[in-house]
C-alpha cells in the first residue's frame, strides 16, 4: 500500500470509444494484480503514455477506491482544442467564508501552509492577534478576521496550484476578491494588501448597513430603487444584490414581497457598494495613497467597468475609491474575460459562488469550471477537492497541473 494521499489517474487516449476502453482495461489490471502499489500506477501513467485529447482523471487513495471510480468513470471535460488550455482565475469576495476552512490544506500542504503563515506574520501588528487563531479555531471569528480569512485563503490557495503548475492567464475578482487579483497580478504588494484591506473592511463595517440579494434582472430592480438604496452588483442576468441603511433595505424586501421576487437577505452587516459609504470614503482614500501600485503583470478584469483594467487604473486611488463605492459589474466582467480567451474557469476560494454565477451568464457556451475548495456543508475533504481540480484542470488541457507522486 502506498501512504494514502489522495492519487490522481490519468488517462488519455485518441477517441471517447478508446477512453473508456483504457478505465475498463485499468480496472482489470488492479483486480488481477492486488499486489500493485497505487502510487506506482499513478506514476506509470504518467510517464509510459503520452497525453491525447481525449482525457479523464480518477482519484483515489486506495485500490478499491479506484476500482470504483474506474468502473464508472466518464469524461469530465471536452476534448482538447488545437490552440492550448488558457486559465482564469476567480476570486470571490466576503460571504462564502466559513470557520475552519482550508484546515486539511494548511495541515497537508506546505506551499498553503507557509503561504498562510507569511499573512499571519504581516497581520500580527495590525490585528493584534494571530490570524491563524480566527481561521482555524474559532467558530465565529469578528467580521474583520473573517474577511481577512477569506483574503489570506484565497491567495494561499492561488499560490498553492501556481506551484502545483497552473498558471492563470487572466483573473477576475469580486468586490473583496479583486484584491486578491489585484495582489497576484503585482498591483499591489502582498505586505501593503492586507493591511489596506484590514482597514477597508473596518472602514466598510463601521459604516453599518444591509444587503440583500434578489433573484431578478438589474432591469427589473433599478425602477424599485429611491434614494435610500444602491444597486451594489449586477452578478447575472438574473441575479443582483442592494444595498442601503437597514431601515431602507427593510422597506425594499417588502416590496420585493408584495411583488413576488424572491430575495435573500447577506449575512454581513454592511452595505458595501453604495452610497453608505461615503462618509467613511476619505478616510480610506488617506489609506490607499499610502500603498504603491503598480501596472499589473497579469491581465484582469475589474469589477468597476466590467471588463480589462488599465494601467492608469489600476494604479489610480480614485479607480480604487470607485471599486469599494461602485456597483459591482462582475456580470458584464465575466463576458469580457470569455469573449477574449474562452479560459477554463477557475475558483479560488471556498465552493462553486462564481463558477456558478459564469456559467449563468454564459448560458449556451459550456465553460469548464473547477473548484478547488469545498463548500461550507460539503462532505468532501478539501485534500480531495483539490486533487480533483487538479485531475480536472489536465483533462481540460493544463498539461503542468497534474501533481506529483
Amino acid at each position: 500500500p502506498h501512504d494514502g494521499r489522495r492519487l490522481v489517474l490519468p488517462l488519455s487516449a485518441r477517441t471517447a470509444g478508446a477512453l473508456r476502453g483504457q478505465a475498463t482495461a485499468l480496472a482489470r489490471h488492479l483486480e488481477r494484480r492486488p499486489e500493485l502499489r497505487l502510487d506506482d500506477v499513478a506514476h506509470s501513467l504518467r510517464t509510459d503514455r503520452p497525453a491525447l485529447r481525449h482525457r479523464l482523471t480518477v482519484t483515489a487513495a486506495t485500490r478499491e477506491e479506484a476500482l470504483d471510480a474506474l468502473r464508472s468513470a466518464t469524461p469530465a471535460t471536452p476534448p482538447l482544442a488545437d490552440d492550448p488550455a488558457r486559465v482564469a482565475f476567480l476570486l470571490p469576495g466576503g460571504g462564502t467564508q466559513y470557520p475552519g476552512m482550508g484546515k486539511d490544506l494548511y495541515r497537508d500542504q506546505a506551499v498553503y501552509r507557509d503561504t498562510v503563515d507569511e499573512c499571519a506574520r504581516i497581520l500580527r501588528p495590525v490585528l493584534g492577534a494571530d490570524l491563524r487563531t480566527a481561521l482555524f479555531e474559532e467558530r465565529r471569528p469578528d467580521d474583520t478576521s473573517a474577511f481577512l480569512g477569506l483574503v489570506v485563503t484565497e491567495y494561499a490557495l492561488a499560490r498553492t496550484l501556481m506551484e502545483s503548475g497552473v498558471r492563470s492567464d487572466a483573473l477576475i475578482g469580486h468586490s473583496l476578491g479583486e484584491y486578491t487579483a489585484a495582489c497576484l497580478a503585482g498591483v499591489i504588494d502582498l505586505a501593503d494588501m492586507l493591511p489596506l484591506v484590514t482597514e477597508r473592511i473596518r472602514l466598510i463595517s463601521s459604516a453599518g448597513g444591509a444587503t440583500v440579494g434578489v433573484a431578478a434582472p438589474a432591469e427589473r430592480i433599478r425602477p424599485l430603487l429611491d434614494a435610500g438604496l444602491s444597486l451594489a452588483a449586477v452578478n447575472g442576468p438574473t441575479a443582483c444584490t442592494v444595498a442601503g441603511h437597514l431601515d431602507a433595505v427593510t422597506r425594499f424586501e417588502a416590496d420585493l414581497t408584495r411583488l413576488g421576487i424572491p430575495f435573500r437577505r447577506l449575512r454581513i452587516p454592511v452595505a458595501a457598494h453604495s452610497h453608505v459609504l461615503d462618509p467613511v470614503l476619505p478616510a480610506y482614500e488617506t489609506h490607499l495613497r499610502q500603498v504603491t501600485l503598480h501596472p499589473p503583470r497579469i491581465p484582469y478584469v475589474t469589477n468597476v467597468t466590467g471588463t480589462w483594467v488599465t494601467d492608469a487604473q489600476a494604479t489610480s486611488v480614485r479607480h480604487w475609491l470607485a471599486h469599494t463605492r461602485d456597483t459591482v459589474r462582475f456580470a458584464d466582467g465575466i463576458t469580457a474575460l470569455w469573449d477574449r480567451l474562452h479560459p477554463v474557469l477557475v475558483e479560488i476560494g471556498p465552493g462553486d459562488t462564481l463558477t456558478k454565477l459564469a456559467a449563468g451568464r454564459l448560458t449556451g457556451r459550456t465553460p469548464v469550471t473547477v473548484t478547488t475548495m469545498r463548500h461550507a456543508k460539503a462532505e468532501a475533504s478539501d485534500g480531495f477537492v483539490l486533487a480533483e481540480a487538479l485531475g480536472r484542470l489536465w483533462s481540460a488541457g493544463v498539461d503542468r497541473a497534474l501533481p506529483p507522486v
